[in-house]
């Protein structure tokens, strides 16, 4: 009797994979690259990095040459808010 209850558990959870790559596949064109929440391959972990500041351009708001800094990836800023850019897709040159 074992077997008859787990050959339906077993299609039902390939019928499952099968459907979920269907909708990943469509769900995926909705997203922009920056979104890293909830998306296969992707975690929020992805979108957060550590850079170590070089220069003097924000001890206004005592962050000083040396610094270890922890920045979240997002698509975009709030008017006061301080931001870190790549130019061209790049970092600065050390």
């Amino acid at each position: 009797m074992q077997f008859a209850v787990t050959v339906p558990a077993v299609a039902d959870k390939l019928l499952q994979i099968g459907v979920s790559k269907i909708l990943e596949a469509i769900d995926e064109a909705d997203f922009l690259d920056g979104s890293y929440g909830y998306r296969p391959g992707r975690g929020a972990l992805d979108a957060v990095f550590a850079l170590r500041v070089r220069g003097d351009s924000m001890t206004e708001d005592q962050i000083e040459d040396g610094d270890l800094i922890l920045v979240k990836r997002q698509a975009t800023a709030t008017n006061g808010e301080v931001v870190v850019a790549l130019i061209d897709g790049e970092a600065a040159p050390p």
